[in-house]
């Protein structure tokens, strides 16, 4: 029924009378339901062995132009509850011996036509209060709770406690246990704090001695930002615990709180252990102390629930989380999937048997900077590498290439740095200046030459500090060389044509690195100054192995030009092709300066034409020109490109020369 309310104050009247000693709690609520109805509620958790409920609660209703009203709120549901497991006996709720709590539901809606900003309502529980340990000169003191809403609040209602049936606090004497106070209001900042109870509108109880505020009973605290209540209790005994819990945004106007009042009791729970709280499977995160490091914002996690008597209520507690558990069973597994895309959150799990009231509650921190960046340096065997690109790169093993994904370079010390990991998996690479250091190859992360060797970075749950054993080339000298043409192998886009910038290795049947090329546009490389002995040809493009690499010997001949098919998986030579063993006279072709600033001279040392072709590290094209040679240096003004490594290739029909130069 609507109460249509008049401007005026009435005082409430003792309505109880000795009803109130077994009122082990309440609590009240408004909710906003049009522009002038409010449904006003009122929960009282009775103790099973007082009298029954009434039929109506008084409350009274005020705002902030000094209207005041009362309301006589009807009875609407109720059920039962108790901290004890039905195979240890009844509860007197059902006609047994052990405590148990029968808690009501209230409720009315309340018309007001002024629009105020702030609508209160004080519900009273009546009079006497029960003996207790903690309160000072209350046992003829009534038992008040109350509300607030703002009339502008975005949510529209006050505090909103979901989980009521586990605002019947049983606690277990020498046990470290909870009381979980969910609010349930997820669009606003929440406050929770222990405050003094009311025994009349405007009239505070103070605490007996030894209690306080940061203390309302024996080893008792309070999370104001969770509303976990912790406590050990040391004694039995019956205590007050009023809590008043505060939401806000950032606008004042916004606030709404609530005040309500609980009557915790201590058991001696002896025959009867806590549940247990473990973690499961947690996949590749990682788990420290109670902080789990999460491999990236979609992770979920398995937290192992158990009890020596059936599992009655799980409650968890955070930001931006969804959880299931098993259908059933003991021990339990509930799956959590925290959607944390930064920073760290705060979960509050709480589990709680059927017997004696046995509950237990988790605190862990779930979270990881997930997009931290990753430090590093470069080191050889003539000690740190400054001043050197280093690259940040993938592979594409659709295409078998290695691109790049971004770069840096190191400092006057040898270290690098990288502000963030985008890719899943990354791998980072030192390209040495060809003249700063003439004998030092490219070489990824640790200390490999090829990226399908090399360590991956995942782009979670990576080391913040990594370290690239620089490899260097080792050429005792000779007369004899190696060279040849690079080919695309069946199966893949253009069969036939050239393979331009791929990396190319020179190995002794040892495995020591010798030397380091980089194929030419038309897919040609060279190595000079060889001894007479058998060498490996190792390619990096992410997808070949190496693992049969082709071996040229050249033992019997010192000088050899051969022909390769390049496939996905291998480099072979093409048997279809002679091997021609012949001189060649080195094309004295000369760039310089290295590096530069923006000119580039090149000088051919023949008076015919020439093609020539630049290209950045990921093998891309950046300029290109015909060179028509006079028998003077050139000049290329290369201003138009951005600073870092450069590939220069200068072709024609004698003539196949590759190099490098660094643009500052």
């Amino acid at each position: 029924m609507k109460k249509i309310l008049l401007s005026l104050t009435i005082l409430l009247s003792l309505a109880f009378g000795s009803y109130a000693t077994h009122i082990a709690g309440g609590f009240t609520q408004i909710v906003k339901t049009s522009a002038t109805e409010y449904a006003v509620s009122v929960y009282i958790i009775r103790d099973c062995s007082g009298i029954f409920a009434p039929q109506t609660v008084p409350v009274i209703i005020t705002d902030s132009c000094n209207f005041s009203a009362t309301a006589a709120l009807s009875q609407k549901s109720s059920f039962f509850t108790s901290p004890f497991c039905s195979s240890t006996g009844a509860s007197t709720c059902g006609g047994g011996n052990l405590p148990g709590f029968e808690i009501v539901e209230y409720v009315d809606t309340i018309t007001i036509a002024s629009n105020c900003g702030k609508i209160y309502a004080f519900a009273d529980l009546g009079c006497c209060r029960p003996i207790t340990n903690n309160l000072l000169n209350a046992m003829n003191m009534n038992i008040v709770v109350a509300a607030m809403l703002s009339d502008n609040n975005p949510v529209g209602h006050s505090p909103l406690f979901e989980n009521i049936t586990t605002l019947t606090p049983a606690f277990c004497v020498g046990n470290n246990d909870y009381l979980l106070v969910d609010d349930a209001n997820p669009n606003l900042d929440s406050k929770y704090e222990f405050v003094n109870p009311l025994g009349a509108i405007g009239t505070t109880i103070p605490f007996a001695s030894n209690y306080s505020l940061s203390n309302p009973m024996n080893n008792a605290s309070i999370d104001a930002n969770t509303g976990i209540i912790s406590v050990n209790p040391s004694s039995l005994g019956t205590y007050s615990l009023p809590i008043k819990t505060t939401q806000f945004q950032s606008n004042p106007s916004f606030t709404s709180y609530a005040l309500f009042e609980l009557r915790a009791l201590t058991y001696n729970c002896m025959g009867n252990s806590q549940p247990s709280i473990a973690f499961g499977n947690v996949g590749n995160a990682t788990i420290n102390g109670d902080t789990i490091e999460l491999c990236g914002p979609n992770t979920c996690i398995d937290l192992d629930i158990s009890s020596n008597s059936m599992l009655s209520s799980f409650q968890i507690v955070g930001a931006n989380f969804n959880y299931s558990l098993a259908p059933s069973g003991n021990p339990q597994t509930l799956t959590f999937c925290p959607a944390i895309s930064s920073g760290y959150q705060k979960y509050f799990l709480s589990v709680e048997d059927s017997c004696m009231g046995q509950k237990i509650t988790k605190t862990f921190v779930v979270g990881g900077n997930y997009n931290n960046g990753i430090s590093g340096s470069l080191n050889s065997s003539y000690g740190a590498v400054t001043n050197t690109l280093v690259l940040m790169v993938g592979i594409d093993t659709a295409n078998a290439t290695v691109y790049a994904i971004d770069s840096t370079y190191s400092d006057n010390f040898g270290n690098f740095q990288f502000n963030s990991i985008s890719d899943s998996l990354v791998l980072f690479k030192c390209v040495p200046d060809s003249t700063a250091y003439p004998n030092l190859l490219p070489t990824y992360l640790d200390s490999s030459i090829t990226a399908i060797s090399a360590t991956q970075i995942p782009q979670y749950c990576h080391p913040t500090q990594v370290n690239i054993n620089v490899q260097s080339g080792n050429n005792p000298g000779g007369v004899g060389f190696i060279a040849g043409n690079i080919y695309q192998g069946a199966g893949k886009n253009g069969p036939g044509d050239p393979v331009e910038s791929l990396p190319i290795y020179l190995l002794d049947m040892q495995d020591n690195v010798v030397s380091f090329k980089n194929t030419n546009y038309n897919g040609y490389f060279k190595f000079s100054g060889l001894n007479s002995e058998s060498y490996k040809i190792f390619v990096d493009n992410g997808t070949v192995t190496n693992a049969n690499a082709p071996v040229i010997d050249l033992s019997n001949t010192n000088q050899i030009t051969l022909n390769f098919n390049l496939f996905k998986d291998s480099l072979a030579v093409d048997q279809t092709t002679n091997t021609k063993t012949y001189t060649v006279e080195e094309n004295k072709i000369e760039i310089y300066p290295n590096p530069i600033q923006n000119d580039l001279w090149i000088v051919l040392p023949k008076d015919e034409p020439a093609n020539l072709v630049i290209y950045d590290v990921v093998g891309k094209s950046v300029f290109q020109k015909k060179l028509a040679n006079n028998g003077v240096k050139t000049r290329i003004d290369l201003n138009q490109i951005p600073s870092g490594l450069y590939f220069i290739s200068i072709y024609g029909e004698n003539q196949n020369f590759t190099s490098r130069f660094v643009k500052r």
